[in-house]
């Protein structure tokens, strides 16, 4: 018996994950909590994790939530850990910035955004 094309492939999680450094902070919460309304939205489910602004917390969180099959990432902040970035390149999730401090004088090469202009940042996939 054949297979109809695309019943090889597992079914999708539907699941994102997002990480930020607190949730005590309203506007860290209040992001989670737009986020999360407008992914049900799309059908989509989000998990969130904490990472008290340690960048070895957020490759060790992020790994977990790789290891549950999330199909992105939102990450808070531009600096990041080479682990967390090879993490990301290794399981081709697309990975977004949703929230950074920018100063002109900080530019990050691993980063995830450009500049039109240098007071306006463009968070982007990479």
């Amino acid at each position: 018996m054949s297979k109809k094309k695309g019943q090889d492939r597992a079914p999708r999680a539907r699941i994102l994950g997002a990480l930020v450094p607190t949730l005590d902070s309203d506007i860290f919460a209040q992001t989670i909590d737009a986020i999360e309304t407008r992914l049900a939205d799309l059908g989509f489910s989000l998990v969130a994790a904490t990472t008290v602004d340690d960048r070895d917390v957020a490759a060790q969180k992020a790994q977990a939530l790789l290891d549950i099959g999330i199909e992105g990432l939102f990450l808070s902040g531009v600096t990041h850990n080479d682990r967390l970035h090879d993490l990301i390149d290794r399981a081709q999730v697309p990975a977004i910035v949703i929230s950074f401090f920018f100063t002109p004088a900080f530019i990050d090469p691993r980063s995830a955004m450009t500049t039109k202009k240098p007071s306006m940042p463009q968070p982007l996939f990479w």
